[in-house]
């Protein structure tokens, strides 16, 4: 742990990560929603909505 803080590098990508990581959860959340779907055409579409908000720039 100490040498990730004491690296020069360590907050300026850890700022570039946590960029992306609400798509990246947006998208977990949209292939849960794709998977519990059985027959319920309601959590396709939402699944569907949840994967374009994933994907839009930001």
């Amino acid at each position: 742990m100490i040498l990730l803080i004491a690296s020069e590098f360590y907050i300026r990508l850890s700022g570039a990560v946590m960029v992306g990581f609400p798509a990246v959860a947006l998208a977990m959340v949209s292939v849960a929603l794709l998977l519990a779907a059985k027959q319920r055409w309601w959590m396709l579409a939402l699944s569907g909505l949840v994967m374009a908000l994933a994907l839009r720039p930001s």
